[in-house]
């Protein structure tokens, strides 16, 4: 009961909460993480929208798909609160766009209560071990995360076939931007950089054309 009452707090103070430290959380157990522990992110991995259709639910569609899909690529990398925000309207803004504005408000409400920083597998941040709540990311973190950038292309063309010809275009797109984010981290001199970013990024436009 006591650990469940420390959780329920530390959800409760969202951001602040967990703004000096890291968690996990085991077999019920809130623990501190050692800090050495939060810089190696796992490879990307994607469930679509998770507990929430893909798609209108009559034609078992996937009209949103790739509206979720670009949603996990941030979730998967986390950081600071305002990049959930940023993260959270932008998949709102997409599935009103395929849909109607009722289903993206709810899209977008849901994951802002729902994505925040805790044990469930679909928290802000799920890349890491440890649950590192909105802390800024370091170089190490940032590093680590362009390195497994090919996990995010591996794992999005294994959903290739469910996407039409715009979502496709808006993965891309999505991608693309992701990419430039972390190119500072892509290599360890200007010219490395240079040729990891020109690789990846034909990856993403032969993948998904």
């Amino acid at each position: 009961m006591k650990t469940l009452t420390l959780l329920i707090i530390l959800l409760g103070y969202s951001s602040n909460a967990f703004s000096g430290g890291y968690f996990t959380v085991k077999d019920g157990v809130i623990s501190m993480v050692p800090e050495e522990r939060t810089h190696k992110i796992k490879d990307f991995s994607t469930d679509g929208c998770s507990s929430f259709p893909d798609g209108f639910i009559p034609t078992q569609s996937t009209e949103w798909l790739d509206c979720c899909i670009m949603h996990d690529v941030d979730y998967w990398v986390g950081g600071e609160e305002h990049l959930k925000d940023k993260a959270d309207e932008e998949l709102g803004y997409c599935v009103a766009n395929v849909s109607n504005s009722l289903l993206g408000l709810s899209m977008d409400l849901g994951v802002q209560v729902g994505g925040v920083p805790s044990p469930m597998s679909w928290r802000w941040g799920y890349g890491w071990d440890a649950i590192i709540g909105y802390n800024p990311l370091d170089t190490k973190q940032l590093t680590s995360a362009a390195s497994k950038y090919d996990t995010v292309i591996d794992a999005i063309i294994s959903e290739k076939e469910l996407l039409d010809g715009d979502q496709k275009l808006r993965i891309k797109e999505k991608l693309h931007m992701k990419l430039v984010e972390l190119l500072p981290y892509l290599g360890k001199d200007e010219k490395s950089k240079e040729a990891e970013y020109d690789r990846l990024l034909e990856r993403i436009y032969q993948s998904f054309k």
